[in-house]
């Protein structure tokens, strides 16, 4: 591995149909939510742990029982834990202060972001190694993040956040400047939520090796949208 002190957390929510991509059941029915959901964090997870950079930890809502999460331990070297938290902030903010016991650097990401390659995560990580950067993070398109990284964490990071609110960002930035931290921002990716960020997949797909079982769906998806 290139980054044995790093960690990449893979934040995931177990595929339960009404639960997950609640935006899109309208759209797609609660049962292909919840497969498109399977799928991407599937995804997610591969591409992590195929980089090669360094250990991955899947950290799993509601509990790391599910089926879900037991089968991507199986297939995947991975270990699993559970998120603890009343709220994203809370849960991301003890998350990073619990892995920063023994490791240099975190990256946090979801499993709502298809973008991500191994050459991206190499560049995250490769920022928090500079002295001058405390935090990096990669704006998405709709006003959020989808991934943030760190080589130390402070509560006040993720406090006074509106989560899933276009104001996440600005408001981060906000409290990195109160902090007085540098950080550094790679190239904004699209996150996938909504019908319009469904449509969007269709400009960028081509770029992107995704399994067959994802790229069928989503072909099916976008065919019928």
């Amino acid at each position: 591995m290139l980054f044995p002190d790093a960690r990449i957390l893979v934040f995931a929510k177990a595929p339960v149909e009404g639960r997950v991509k609640t935006r899109l059941i309208p759209q797609l029915g609660s049962a292909a939510a919840a497969e498109l959901h399977r799928l991407m964090t599937s995804h997610v997870i591969q591409t992590a742990t195929a980089s090669a950079l360094c250990p991955v930890q899947v950290w799993c809502y509601p509990g790391a029982s599910h089926e879900f999460f037991q089968e991507a331990a199986r297939q995947f070297p991975v270990t699993l834990h559970q998120q603890q938290g009343e709220n994203l902030g809370d849960k991301m903010f003890h998350a990073a202060s619990h892995t920063l016991q023994t490791a240099r650097q975190v990256l946090i990401i979801g499993s709502d972001c298809l973008q991500f390659t191994a050459s991206h995560l190499q560049q995250a990580i490769e920022y928090l190694t500079r002295q001058d950067k405390r935090v990096v993070l990669t704006p998405a398109h709709d006003g959020g993040y989808v991934l943030i990284g760190m080589n130390q964490t402070d509560r006040r990071l993720f406090g006074n956040i509106t989560w899933g609110t276009s104001k996440v960002l600005a408001q981060t930035r906000k409290a990195l400047q109160q902090l007085g931290w540098d950080w550094h921002e790679l190239p904004c990716l699209h996150d996938v939520d909504t019908e319009a960020d469904l449509k969007d997949i269709a400009a960028y797909a081509p770029q992107y090796p995704w399994p067959p079982a994802l790229n069928l769906l989503l072909q099916k998806i976008l065919a019928n949208l």
